[in-house]
């Protein structure tokens, strides 16, 4: 089996994703837990204007939906996340 520089990439990438992942995870064992919960909650409005902004430049919501062929719309509503609603 013959490994290709796209193989190498994928690789590289596939293990970028499982550390960051990894070191998502130590820095939120390291916290108190009431500190935990409140960058939970920051994290969750983080996330929720990601998903709503409309930007289109790398690393953003409406890129990944090109990069991924999807309907940026049935994403949001696949998720309950419409731009006049807070989900609570």
């Amino acid at each position: 089996m013959t490994h290709t520089t796209q193989d190498s990439d994928a690789i590289s990438v596939e293990r970028d994703i499982l550390a960051a992942t990894f070191q998502s995870r130590i820095r939120l064992v390291r916290l108190a837990r009431g500190q935990a919960s409140t960058d939970a909650d920051a994290e969750w409005v983080s996330n929720r204007e990601w998903f709503l902004a409309r930007t289109k430049t790398p690393g953003s919501f409406l890129w990944f939906c090109a990069e991924f062929d999807l309907e940026p719309s049935a994403v949001l509503k696949a998720l309950d996340l419409t731009d006049t609603k807070e989900n609570t």
